[in-house]
């Protein structure tokens, strides 16, 4: 009985830890870039377009596998 009160604070321990780590998952995504206005200047949407392939070049790029976190 004493072994089921001394697991339940580190289940919550452990539980707190997961939802730190994926808080830290969450901010290292990269955010995809705001498209410009419809009355965008052609520079503007040079930077837009510039910024989006970078942003799919990253999110899609091809990782070894089993490397699934690092």
């Amino acid at each position: 009985m004493m072994s089921g009160r001394r697991s339940w604070p580190a289940m919550a321990t452990v539980l707190l830890a997961l939802l730190v780590c994926l808080g830290d998952l969450v901010d290292a995504y990269p955010a995809k870039p705001q498209a410009p206005g419809e009355h965008a200047s052609p520079e503007e949407l040079n930077r837009y377009y510039t910024s989006l392939r970078r942003y799919l070049n990253l999110v899609t790029r091809q990782r070894p596998e089993g490397a699934y976190l690092w």
